[in-house]
């Protein structure tokens, strides 16, 4: 679904795409998606992006600073 807004509006509201890559039927402004997956990702962009704000988290930091365990035998 694409949504586009302007000025606080609504603009535009139109279906895009397709069902998947072996469904070719078009996709409609009924169709529902199952955006389960993408809150795992959204939660943990933003609990890391708080983290960093806040000194927390370290990017640039070896992965064993802030996960010994993942050093190894």
């Amino acid at each position: 679904m694409l949504a586009l807004g302007r000025h606080g509006r609504l603009a535009l509201l139109a279906p895009v795409g397709h069902y998947g890559v072996d469904d070719p039927r078009l996709v409609d402004a009924g169709t529902l998606y199952d955006v389960a997956s993408l809150t795992k990702v959204v939660g943990l962009t933003t609990a890391c992006m708080l983290l960093v704000d806040s000194g927390q988290l370290d990017l640039d930091a070896p992965i064993t600073a802030t996960c010994p365990s993942s050093a190894g035998p």
